[in-house]
Parts: C-alpha cells; structure tokens; sequence
C-alpha cells in the first residue's frame, strides 16, 4: 500500500468505521470504512473485515491513481489523490478538472479542483454536504503540504543555482578586464542584487506550496468550525464512533497543524533571503 499514514488517517476519520450495513448521504448502502460495492442491507462484519475491505478498496483507489497520473507526485499528493479516487471513483476522477490539470503540470490548480468534488444527489437533488467540503478542504491541505524530501531538494538546488554564481578567477596569462567589461559588473548594485533574491523566494515552488497549503489548513479549520452538523445522537456508542462524531474537533486540529507548519516554512526562508542565504 502507497499511501501513507496521514491519508489513511484522512480516510478513516472522513468514512467512519460501521460495522452494520447502512444507508450513507446519498443514498447507499455502505459497511465498514465506506465500502459500498458487496454492502447489503442487514450485512454485520467485524473490525478486521472492515480493516480488509479498506485495504481492498484503497488498492483499487491507488492503481487509479497510478494508472491516469502521468507526472511524479510525492507521498502526500499520492495520498490526498487516492483519498480522492476512493470516495468519487475512479471513472469521475478520469473525467475531472482536477486530473487535466495535473497532467498538464498544474499541481496548485489540480489542487484547488479538488475542492470542486464537494457535492451528492439527495432525493435526486445535486447538494453541497458540509462533510464532503471539510474531506476536500483536508485532502487539498493534505496534497500541497510539502514533504521532507521536497524541502531537502529545495536547499539542495538553492545551493546548486548559488554555485553557479561563482565563478574561478582567470589564470594570470587571461587579458585584463577592458572597462566596459568592468563598467557591467559595477552595474550589479546591492539592490539589484537583493532584488534577485526577492525574485528567487517568491518564485520557490516550496514558497508557493506552503502558502497555498497554509490556505487550505486555514480553510479546513474554518470549515469544521461553522459546518459542524454531524453531533451523537446516543450513548454507549463505541470508541470508533465517538471519534466519528468529533470528526470536526480533530479536523480543526489536524487543519492547524498544516497552517502552523506551512507559516513555518515560509518564515525560515523568509529569514534565509533576509540573512542573504536565498
């Protein structure tokens, strides 16, 4: 299995573990962690099924993925694309904006399409549901979150292109610099050179990831703040649909999380161009 811990988490808080067959939002039979395709009216299984038709589903959510994606994607836009495909299916996500995009290399406009998918048929009806708009909001959070790998090749090719402004001084047998060649150097000025700086930070694809996934944790905690309409309405509930109750409460948290890490981010390389790093 490919996806990782944090999209697993996703799927499991959003899906909700039943053990009864029941009739989701829109109108389908469904056991377990959202599985819908052997799900029958009166079926009981138990936590380790559940945990196998997971697993099943999600690896059929996965070979989607890695079937239609035709660009490299780390293990976070991995995950949030598999939680993606294994609620809307795989022949949406074919279809969707959110794919075109991403195979043209628009991952932050692949990403704000996620957020399009926010929408069932109740009673026949195309409704927006507050639980698929918080999903959305945490898989976009989840896909531009950049992984530590995307932060290491960061530094090592701001240090690779900072290299590339050194150059070795000429053997003593070179001719001296004429005074024109001397007059366009002397042009560089301080601010000019700082100014390249501000360029190369706002133009840092982990610049731009953070802040759109700053964003989206931000839009994710708001979401779960106002839209929070899913309440117990019995005791003696087990642990598991405790959790699924209070979904809301850890999505707001899991929300902060990303925005506090993506602020993170890009105040360090904030203060690696103030200190004239970048």
């Amino acid at each position: 299995m490919r996806t990782n811990q944090a999209g697993l988490d996703l799927i499991k808080m959003f899906e909700g573990l039943r053990l009864e067959a029941y009739v989701d939002a829109v109108g389908v039979w469904t056991i377990g962690y959202g599985h819908t395709k052997t799900a029958r009216r009166g079926m009981v299984i138990t936590e380790e099924q559940a945990e196998q038709l997971l697993r099943q589903d999600l690896g059929e959510a996965e070979a989607a993925v890695t079937r239609l994606v035709k660009v490299d994607l780390n293990e976070n836009e991995f995950s949030a694309l598999a939680s993606l495909v294994f609620n809307i299916g795989s022949g949406n996500f074919q279809r969707s904006t959110v794919l075109k995009r991403l195979n043209a290399g628009d991952k932050v406009g692949a990403a704000d399409a996620i957020e399009w998918w926010n929408k069932g048929r109740v009673n026949g009806v195309l409704t927006t549901l507050p639980g698929l708009v918080r999903r959305r909001a945490a898989e976009k959070a989840l896909f531009l979150t950049p992984t530590l790998q995307d932060l290491v090749a960061e530094v090592v090719s701001a240090a690779t292109d900072d290299n590339r402004g050194v150059a070795e001084a000429p053997p003593s047998s070179a001719p001296a610099a004429t005074p024109e060649d001397q007059g366009l150097q002397s042009r560089v000025t301080p601010e000019e050179s700082s100014r390249a700086r501000r360029e190369r930070l706002s133009r840092s694809r982990t610049m731009q990831g953070a802040g759109v996934a700053g964003a989206a944790g931000a839009s994710a905690v708001g979401a779960g703040t106002t839209m929070n309409t899913e309440q117990p309405t019995t005791i003696g509930r087990t642990i598991k649909d405790y959790l699924e109750a209070y979904q809301t409460e850890i999505m707001i948290a899991i929300g902060a999380i990303i925005l506090i890490a993506a602020l993170y981010i890009m105040f360090a390389r904030w203060d690696d161009w103030r200190k004239g790093k970048r």
